[in-house]
């Protein structure tokens, strides 16, 4: 006699929760900290999609990506800003490096063009804008490699963070943490339409916070913009997605 043993298989979907919103929400400036409880962060990559016609009547806009080291760290660096911005007066798209000290002066690393708007006021939708820090073997921040694609054409920058492209010699230093905005140039920053995502991708694995991670410097952008940001899931992964939009 053969029995015949059936087998049920129950699959229990995990899912995460969302993250709290920071105190001053998810816009402007105020977004999620990303990190790994501390840890060096490797070759940190930030992927922008613009799904709508991203729209600005005042100014141009700036992709921010603000990168910070530990204040205990013996360097005199507190954050690095990594960009892409836009100038509707001469239509074009540039990229640039500017690092902060501890007193909050900066040194301006450098600023290349990457590419062109048909129009300087709108960021076609299908448009993709990537920066990818890369790192040397101790994890210190050494570079930028900045791509657009625009109407189905890609370009692309680099930027050395040690001084190969400037006379001014800078330390680099390793990130343990960071956070990304999208706001206006000029300190304006009105939008009237835009929306999209940003795709966070790094070598270890990478979980949203919402408040600053201890130990970070405290600095804060003055720049505005009308950017909303979407809630992101309490997962740790290298590969985190997050919405924008306007308000």
């Amino acid at each position: 006699m053969h029995f015949i043993f059936h087998c049920l298989l129950f699959v229990v979907a995990v899912t995460s929760k969302s993250v709290p919103p920071p105190t001053d929400g998810l816009k402007n400036v105020f977004n999620y900290f990303i990190q790994d409880n501390g840890n060096i962060l490797r070759n940190v990559q930030i992927a922008i999609n613009i799904t709508e016609d991203f729209v600005t009547s005042d100014a141009g806009r700036t992709f921010l990506l603000n990168c910070y080291n530990p204040v205990s760290d013996k360097s005199k660096v507190i954050y690095q800003q990594i960009y892409i911005e836009s100038d509707p007066s001469t239509r074009g798209l540039f990229a640039g490096v500017q690092i902060f000290n501890r007193s909050l002066s900066s040194t301006f690393v450098n600023q290349m063009q990457i590419g062109n708007l048909s129009n300087g006021h709108i960021i076609p939708a299908g448009t993709e804008l990537v920066i990818a820090l890369t790192t040397d073997k101790h994890g210190a921040l050494n570079g930028a490699c900045f791509k657009l694609t625009i109407d189905h054409e890609t370009s692309s920058q680099n930027i050395e963070i040690n001084g190969a492209d400037t006379t001014t010699k800078v330390q680099v230093v390793p990130i343990t943490g960071f956070t990304f905005n999208i706001v206006g140039t000029l300190d304006k920053g009105s939008f009237s339409s835009g929306s999209g995502n940003i795709i966070y991708s790094a070598e270890n694995p990478i979980v949203p916070v919402n408040a600053q991670p201890n130990g970070l410097g405290n600095a804060l952008s003055s720049t505005i913009g009308n950017s909303v940001y979407g809630e992101m899931r309490d997962r740790k992964t290298q590969r985190l997605k997050q919405n924008f939009g306007v308000e």
